[in-house]
């Protein structure tokens, strides 16, 4: 009796499922952050916007026990980008982008406390309304937003219609009101037009007025942070910050009558920038710098001139105190003290204390929104292990209160290659505070070195034996330095030719040349315009000579270049490059994106004689800029804008067979972008208009997408790295890992029959799975019975895990079976 392993197969699917993707490494544990901020108080419970990963940044309930997300006005992993929240009518109102294909469209929303409910549906092809700084005015709900035809205005809400406010600046144009305030029966703003300059305005409910021009004419004085106290009389005032000629950026006081300078704290012309105003205790405190003691922590009590109340920061260094509220009879505020990084603070009204060093060390914890809620102060911030999360002071303690987000940060792994059997790259660290060199050999990764790696974006490249990367040799176990004089203090391009490498290297001398690597010495080869230097860019061997793209003019055009290891290098013609190009070798010829003039870029080939068209993608004659030129197939793929499919400008899938262009898709959005050839078939990033850039394949024939690594629109960003083996690996981010190292494997190595055992009259079925996945398995009988399998077993549901050994037992199998035959199906 023989048993006979067939690779395994996907049965009864559409389309056969052929490649497998996975996280290869989760290498940056550190939490990623839940961007808690706009902490509002409203039908007992506390609101704040948030993002756990999955969402996106949306809104929030913490009812004092539990956190619940309330919105997810853009579905999947998109942030509806909810701001300016504010409470009317018994209602809690935000402005919020709820769009299903990636746009933004900012537009007026409201909860009721139960259902969320879009108000306005007003420029949605400008970006949306975008209201900001929601005040409540006369039972009205007054903010600043853009209808597409007056610019940014005052908008008013009532509760059932929206309407024009006031138009300040007419026409088109902007006035872009801000820092609203109620005061003496008014709303108070600042706003600009062309003729005064950005002033203190007032709005009575019928008509917008100029209420104050500090600074004359069309000067702007930019009020802000406008707040109600009193002036030096005892009446009810105006304070704000605004800024003039003689006096700079300094505390001003208007009581509907009159208008003064509060202080001159930073004497003359120099700027205190008073800022973060409130009131505790009758007294009104904010931050301020006097040109002497750095940034601190004010009071003015209104007959007197204000005065310094803290040094936290020692000398002429800056605490920032930002953030204040008021809680239990002290004034909490963010600050830094110069040792322990920004921190939570309080002022009792006699001195200043830290309350708490959330981020030990010289770390900050950032704390900001500070809001009031059931007897407690929360706040966001940040610690060394949760990242930006909820957190509260009760009085006594600070305590985390929740983090949404329990997904962990990306390590942005670069410059990967295949050396010695195993995988090396660079990436962040495990906390995300510094850069290491790692090694992956398929399966673990492990730490190489954390003080020498490629430095971003440098590349790295094989040769003689040994990795070679910036200004090091690595020959799998030591690292050696290379030697010159000078040496480069960057690299990029590198390109083996002629026993040596060459690469794009810069000096403090010569700016950015030609540079080559015997495999110890690095030498530079040209000084062409030291002051800007030939940026040679894109290094690729062609008809036994080094060709790349570069510039002599400062940038402005880049050519076609050439350097036969002998001569100098010169340049190749009169074409233009685009200096987003790259050089792909391709049947004979180099093919690149080029123009005759430098406005126009289209593909072209270049035989090592003559240049040729292939031909006009963009119609338009509006640059089609051809890039990701990759080899696949027997063809030249690229991909490129032709001003008609997809939106804003966005490109398509091409291919050249040596003589035609053909267009391979219709993304909705774009497509084509950072190519790379694996086993036959083309791989590509690409957005469809509903899943985001995700990766997608060209088999030949169609069009296809491998994964969707990140559901929801905002996709997962796949850039590729370079081939492992039978794999490639790339970079995505899943929005739970952040942008970590994954690997895309043909489905064969991952999914295949690993062992058939007879084992007495039954027969033992050993194979492999990813994890998680259900499989069947099929059994024929008798010579020829491959095209009659039939299911054997039930539904068998792999462990979870990465790539799992599952195995079943046939009982019975070897019992009156000459031959028989095994395979596993995908269930279920």
């Amino acid at each position: 009796m023989s048993f006979l392993s067939l690779t395994a197969l996907s049965i009864g699917r559409a389309q056969p499922v052929k490649e497998y993707v996975r996280l290869a490494a989760d290498l940056n544990q550190s939490p990623m952050s839940s961007a808690v901020g706009n902490l509002i108080v409203f039908n007992n419970a506390l609101y704040f916007t948030a993002n756990d990963g999955t969402h996106g940044s949306e809104l929030w309930k913490f009812d004092g026990t539990t956190a619940t997300r309330i919105t997810d006005l853009s579905p999947g992993s998109a942030s509806s980008s909810i701001s300016s929240l504010a409470v009317f009518n018994n209602a809690l109102y935000f402005c919020g982008s709820g769009t299903t294909n990636g746009t933004i469209d900012l537009q007026l929303w409201k909860y009721d406390g139960t259902s969320v409910t879009k108000i306005t549906e007003i420029n949605p092809a400008g970006g949306g309304f975008n209201p900001s700084g929601m005040t409540v005015y006369n039972n009205a709900l007054y903010f600043s937003a853009n209808d597409g035809t007056n610019g940014m205005e005052l908008w008013k809400y009532d509760g059932s219609n929206v309407s024009l406010g006031a138009d300040i600046n007419p026409g088109s144009g902007s006035s872009n009101p801000s820092s609203f305030c109620v005061f003496n029966g008014s709303l108070y703003f600042a706003a600009s037009n062309s003729i005064y300059g950005n002033e203190l305005w007032k709005f009575d409910g019928a008509n917008a007025t100029l209420a104050l021009d500090l600074n004359s004419g069309s000067a702007s004085s930019n009020p802000s942070g406008m707040i109600v106290f009193r002036d030096f009389a005892g009446n009810n005032a105006l304070l704000f910050q605004a800024t003039t000629p003689s006096s700079g950026a300094e505390l001003w006081f208007f009581n509907g009558v009159q208008y003064g300078l509060v202080g001159d704290i930073n004497p003359l012309s120099g700027s205190s920038n008073p800022a973060n105003f409130v009131v505790f205790n009758d007294m009104l405190y904010f931050s301020a710098n006097d040109g002497s003691n750095g940034t601190e922590l004010w009071e003015y009590n209104g007959p007197n001139y204000p005065v310094r109340v803290t040094q936290i920061a020692p000398g002429s260094s800056s605490s920032n105190p930002a953030n204040p509220c008021v809680y239990n009879g002290a004034l909490y505020f963010s600050a830094n003290d110069g040792s322990s990084g920004t921190e939570l603070w309080k002022y009792d009204g006699t001195n200043a204390t830290r309350v708490a060093d959330i981020y030990p060390g010289s770390g900050s914890s950032l704390p900001s929104s500070l809001a009031v809620f059931n007897g407690a102060l929360y706040f966001g911030a940040m610690s060394a292990s949760s990242s930006r999360a909820l957190w509260k002071y009760d009085g006594s303690a600070v305590s985390l209160v929740t983090n949404v987000n329990t997904g962990s940060a990306g390590s942005l792994p670069y410059d990967g290659i295949a050396f010695n059997g195993a995988y090396y790259f660079a990436a962040s660290s495990s906390n995300g505070t510094g850069t290491v060199f790692y090694k992956y050999d398929g399966t673990n990764t492990s730490v190489v070195s954390t003080t020498i790696y490629p430095a971003g974006g440098s590349g790295i490249v094989a040769f003689n034996g040994a990795l070679y990367f910036s200004t090091w040799k690595f020959d799998g176990t030591n690292f050696t330095a290379l030697n010159g004089n000078p040496l480069p203090t960057s690299v990029s391009s590198q390109c083996v030719f002629s026993n040596a490498i060459y690469f794009s290297g810069r000096d403090n001398t010569y700016s950015s040349q030609l540079w080559k690597c015997d495999g110890t010495n690095m030498t530079r080869l040209t000084t062409v315009n030291p002051s800007y230097g030939l940026n040679p860019l894109s290094l690729v061997v062609f008809n036994n000579a080094l060709y790349f793209f570069a510039t002599t003019d400062y940038g402005v055009t880049y050519g076609l270049w050439k350097y036969d290891g002998v001569n100098a290098p010169e340049r190749v013609g009169t074409m233009i490059l685009n200096s987003l190009n790259n050089l792909l070798v391709y049947n004979g010829a180099l093919y690149m994106g080029a123009a005759t003039s430098g406005t126009d870029f289209e593909p072209w080939k270049y035989d090592g004689t003559n240049f040729t068209f292939l031909g006009e993608v963009n119609a338009f004659g509006t640059n089609a800029t051809p890039v990701f030129w990759t080899a696949c197939q027997n063809r030249a793929f690229f991909s490129a804008n032709d001003g008609v499919h997809g939106t804003n400008g966005g490109y398509q899938l091409w291919s050249c067979d040596g003589t035609n262009l053909t267009r391979l898709s219709n993304f909705a959005v774009s497509g084509g972008i950072y190519a790379f050839a694996l086993n036959d078939a083309l791989y590509f990033m690409a957005n469809d208009g509903i899943t985001g850039y995700e990766l997608w394949k060209y088999d030949g024939t169609t069009v296809s997408q491998v994964a969707d690594i990140n559901p929801g629109y905002y996709g997962s960003q796949p850039q590729p790295l370079s081939a492992f083996g039978n794999s490639y690996m790339f970079q995505a981010n899943d929005a739970l890992h952040g942008a970590e190292l994954w690997r895309l494997d043909p489905l064969s190595s991952v999914f295949c029959i690993t062992q058939i055992a007879r084992q007495g009259n039954d027969v033992s079925v050993t194979w492999i799975t990813p994890g998680g996945w259900t499989n069947v398995v099929q059994v024929a009988n008798g010579l020829g019975g491959t095209n009659n399998f039939s299911d054997r077993s039930s539904s068998i549901l792999a462990v979870n895990g990465d790539i799992v050994t599952t195995n079943y037992l046939d009982v019975g199998g070897a019992i009156n079976h000459p031959s028989r035959f095994y395979r596993i199906r995908l269930g279920p």
